[in-house]
């Protein structure tokens, strides 16, 4: 443990730039990345703001400044690093079902990184030790949500690309049948975290959007009234 300290106090001495140096975007940035890794390395519990200060290059004071607690910076760390999720941009002339398919592997493989899969699974390992991650977990969830995907479907409504609808409902029912088995498999680890050539994970959300859209077709079928010449004698 020492010896690690020790070696990220040399790194942080040699590699950081100036505070002076730094836009106030870079700043945070290289902030959260100091904070990810001293989280992920110790826990939440061990963690400590001298360790993330040193990492990140800059004093405590100013770390202070810019958030003024530990579970503060945790808040800011949690919804920047699992529910900020890249929105893949989709060719606007593929096919619906693969426009869903591309657009569900893409937040799928975001979901599915290294960093967000730990951060969680840190959140999961406080549970009942410290109930302030919790709390801080869903707060981070409560305000994203499923945005991203309900994003989604809510554009492809607008663009008259499918039926309107309860946008949140179709976004957790797309999600639970194509990502969500995946993601819990990577948080237990049965099995390995979906890298851009993951094909086994590429076929289950393909079959998933299959079903999701086959469904929602026939929802659709069935609140169509009948034609006038289906009511014919």
């Amino acid at each position: 443990m020492m010896r690690r300290m020790a070696k990220e106090r040399q790194g942080a001495a040699t590699a950081a730039p100036r505070r002076g140096n730094l836009s106030e975007v870079e700043r945070l940035r290289r902030l959260l990345d100091a904070a990810a890794t001293i989280f992920l390395a110790n826990g939440y519990a061990s963690a400590t703001m001298d360790a993330i200060a040193l990492v990140a290059g800059m004093s405590k004071k100013t770390l202070y400044q810019i958030y003024p607690s530990k579970l503060a910076l945790f808040d800011a760390l949690l919804s920047d690093r699992i529910f900020e999720i890249p929105i893949p941009t989709i060719d606007p002339d593929l096919p619906q079902q693969e426009r869903l398919t591309q657009f569900l592997l893409g937040i799928g493989r975001a979901l599915l990184q290294p960093e967000r899969i730990g951060l969680i699974r840190l959140v999961i390992a406080a549970r009942g030790e410290a109930s302030a991650i919790v709390s801080s977990f869903e707060r981070a969830r409560t305000e994203r949500g499923m945005y991203v995907l309900e994003q989604w479907f809510a554009d492809e409504t607008g663009r008259g690309r499918l039926p309107p609808g309860d946008q949140e409902a179709r976004a957790r029912l797309a999600f639970g049948l194509t990502i969500a088995e995946s993601m819990l498999s990577a948080l237990i680890g049965m099995r390995p975290l979906a890298g851009p050539d993951d094909a086994e994970f590429e076929t289950h959300v393909r079959r998933g959007a299959t079903l999701f859209l086959a469904g929602l077709d026939r929802m659709e079928a069935g609140r169509r009234p009948a034609s006038s010449g289906e009511a014919g004698p």
